[in-house]
């Protein structure tokens, strides 16, 4: 499976790690460069350009050569770049629940991507994202739900 993960932070880094490490090929987007320290200190520059001037800087880690594009998740020509035409699987963890939605819609109903999941904080926008069609994940409910399943036991 080819994925396109937007955010590199914990839950992006993390995802991205366990897709790797089962063979899975992973292209990951953040707009801050510094987000893809989480993926491991062997990053290497493969192309530079300013973002400033709608140009994508696109790294890679040597280790595994997962795909790091600096961009917004949510502009189409980043994810052009990052290659949205060719994936499997699309994933918006970044911290922005806005984001989040407005990055899985273009990869659903522009590029038709089959599987598209996003993380919400908030879980009042989990209805949102919802009455949009998209499958979206609350990982604070879930752990509220874990503990308070562990508490009642």
């Amino acid at each position: 499976m080819k994925a396109l993960i937007v955010g590199s932070g914990r839950i992006g880094s993390f995802l991205a790690g366990q897709l790797v490490g089962q063979g899975h090929e992973v292209v990951i987007v953040d707009r801050d460069r510094t987000s893809f320290k989480m993926l491991g200190e062997d990053l290497v520059v493969e192309r530079t350009a300013t973002p400033e001037r709608g140009e994508v800087q696109a790294t890679f880690t040597a280790k595994t050569r997962m795909r790091c594009i600096v961009g917004s998740g949510s502009d189409e020509e980043v994810l052009k770049t990052a290659g949205i035409h060719g994936i499997d699987a699309f994933v918006a963890v970044t911290d922005n629940d806005y984001v989040n939605l407005m990055a899985a819609l273009i990869a659903k109903e522009l590029h038709h991507i089959p599987r598209v999941i996003i993380g919400i904080i908030n879980p009042r926008r989990l209805e949102i994202a919802r009455a949009l069609g998209v499958e979206a994940i609350c990982p604070l409910t879930l752990g509220a739900q874990s503990m308070f399943e562990s508490l009642i036991r």
